[in-house]
């Protein structure tokens, strides 16, 4: 790195250094309480990074205050390593060595969730929206790419905890096949298929033009057959869907962003069987699952005491009444307000909602 580009690079740090150093000294008075912990906001030895990276860093260390208040780049960018892989928790049985602090410096959350709100209005949509806050924990990305053994996503820019719009309409749409298309009183589910109503729950959903209009659709879905009432997953065939072409949904669902500091949360899962379940990892002799076999904890992160501010849009010339099977005399913009929110409820977002975590209920 040129002498210049170090120069403006320690510049820049220090710049943005001094103005949130007031901002996190509170958090940062809270953590040197923990004497033994080490702040994992810190730039150390056992960081890998670019080495001129490295020293321009030090190089603005003597301004004090967070090195690297985005907790994405921190968590992802300045992972650290012990040893054997890279860690953002550890600890033995007297004290926690160190643990992730997430610091995100003078950025204004709120502003941050109005400002997104205010984009989306201006595009002339009719909003639904919803504010609801974490019952519990909530894991969201616990299986993205990263260079810990788990992940959790966090906005690239800000370094903040969000929910991307992706998995708010898969959950909202696959608790509609699953509550709607899926019930067995629904009437929808056909004499043959009710021991296992959920396994063409999306092929029933994808033949309700209502449906495909919020949703979108492909032009042919797989239905699987079924033998003596047993459906035999080998055997499918591919039937046309209701539009009988691939359309596009009309209902957009943005991001999900917090109102407030989330606060980020280690926990712990204990895979007690590995050996049996990764027999390639032992030579390929399948070991019994049994008590004797060694328990490896796993650490992740989660999400808690967040609440989020739900999005979606419709365009105003389609958000008319549907005279369509299931959803008859409803519009797109009042199906999904009360679908979100039941979705959100009782089913859950993120990892784990089969144990609790990821439940979001209604705010104030």
């Amino acid at each position: 790195m040129g002498d210049w580009k170090k120069q403006l690079l320690e510049g820049a740090l220090k710049i943005g250094i001094e103005v949130s150093a007031e901002k996190n000294e509170e958090n940062r008075e809270d953590c040197l309480q923990h004497k033994d912990c080490i702040d994992n906001n810190s730039v150390d030895g056992q960081t890998y990074m670019p080495s001129d990276t490295r020293d321009a860093l030090k190089g603005a260390s003597s301004v004090g205050g967070i090195l690297i208040d985005n907790f994405s780049l921190k968590l992802n960018k300045a992972a650290r390593f012990d040893g054997e892989k890279f860690l953002f928790y550890k600890a033995d049985r007297h004290r926690v060595i160190f643990y992730p602090i997430p610091f995100y410096g003078d950025i204004d959350i709120h502003g941050i969730a109005d400002r997104h709100k205010k984009s989306i209005c201006s595009l002339g949509l009719s909003i639904i929206q919803h504010e609801a806050k974490c019952d519990w924990r909530m894991i969201v990305g616990l299986g993205n790419e990263s260079v810990h053994e788990t992940s959790m996503t966090l906005h690239h820019v800000y370094g903040i905890p969000y929910i991307p719009g992706s998995a708010i309409k898969g959950v909202v749409r696959s608790w509609m096949i699953t509550e709607i298309f899926g019930d067995l009183d629904s009437g929808m589910v056909p004499p043959k298929e009710k021991e296992y109503p959920l396994v063409n729950a999306e092929s029933r959903a994808l033949q309700d033009k209502g449906f495909c209009h919020i949703f979108g659709c492909p032009a042919k879905v797989k239905k699987i057959c079924f033998e003596n009432n047993i459906p035999v997953k080998e055997k499918f065939h591919l039937e046309p869907t209701a539009l009988g072409d691939s359309f596009r949904g009309k209902v957009y669902f943005f991001d999900a962003f917090p109102l407030e500091a989330p606060e980020i949360c280690v926990d712990i899962m204990n895979p007690h069987y590995g050996a049996y379940y990764m027999p390639e990892e032992n030579g390929l002799k399948i070991v019994p699952p049994a008590d004797y076999l060694e328990p490896i904890p796993i650490n992740f992160l989660t999400v808690q005491n967040a609440t989020f501010r739900f999005l979606c849009g419709v365009k105003k010339c389609n958000d008319h009444e549907i005279d369509l099977p299931y959803f008859n005399g409803k519009k797109p913009s009042e199906v999904i307000a009360e679908w979100l929110k039941k979705a959100l409820e009782d089913h859950g977002i993120g990892a784990k909602t089969a144990v609790g975590y990821g439940y979001i209920k209604n705010h104030g």
